[in-house]
């Protein structure tokens, strides 16, 4: 039943899309294993099983092919955050997010290839341009978040104030990504409190006294 609906929802999209992710999931195991340098399109087309001419069709270049693995990264997250700020509880929701982001990101596997492309960016315009445009909506859709907190538990955190707590999260979050390199181990239960209370910080300074209660509760 389940491999019937699988054929099902993949005929409904286009052999244009179908093979244009295939190149994607060629490029992110490539990109992952042996960098961004290391990669050449005909290790694509090997992995891929497509000719290297049928790639350019897609991609005209590897910095498109990027590109397109951080557009559809990005419409996942914004999907998230979509959900994030329809829930009941919206400060919940975003510090939830932050957690399990962050313990993905610690895992070496989830880290390379992120890794691999923010390295890139100083040496490559195109990339930079690409992880700041990636960074910049991402920020805009989280500030929504952000605003929201701010009108759901009455709090008056200016503009300049949601904009730090925003960086210092941002920080946190993606230094899980060094730390997956430099090996750092813990167990992840023991975690996943200890960053719920530290987001709820980041994200509510003016309710300290509330912590414990808070963290108590969930």
């Amino acid at each position: 039943m389940e491999s019937r609906t699988v054929v099902r929802e993949e005929g409904k999209r286009s052999s244009f899309e179908l093979r244009r992710d295939q190149i994607l999931c060629a490029a992110r195991a490539c990109f992952s294993e042996n960098g961004f340098h290391g990669t050449s399109i005909a290790d694509l087309s090997q992995l891929s099983g497509m000719s290297s001419g049928h790639i350019y069709h897609y991609f005209q270049s590897k910095e498109a092919i990027v590109e397109a693995i951080a557009e559809s990264t990005l419409m996942e997250i914004l999907e998230v955050h979509g959900e994030i700020i329809n829930r009941p509880d919206v400060l919940d929701g975003l510090i939830s997010h932050a957690v399990e982001t962050s313990i993905q990101f610690s895992r070496l596997e989830n880290s390379r290839l992120r890794l691999e492309i923010l390295s890139e960016a100083p040496r490559n315009v195109r990339l930079a341009r690409i992880v700041q445009d990636f960074d910049r909506r991402a920020r805009e859709s989280t500030f929504s978040i952000l605003k929201s907190i701010n009108r759901s538990t009455g709090t008056c955190a200016s503009d300049a104030e949601l904009e730090a707590r925003f960086e210092i999260l941002g920080a946190l979050v993606s230094g899980f990504l060094v730390r997956s390199v430099k090996g750092g181990r813990i167990e992840e239960d023991v975690l996943r409190q200890s960053l719920r209370r530290v987001f709820f910080l980041i994200l509510m300074p003016d309710f300290k006294a509330h912590i414990d209660c808070w963290t108590d509760n969930q």
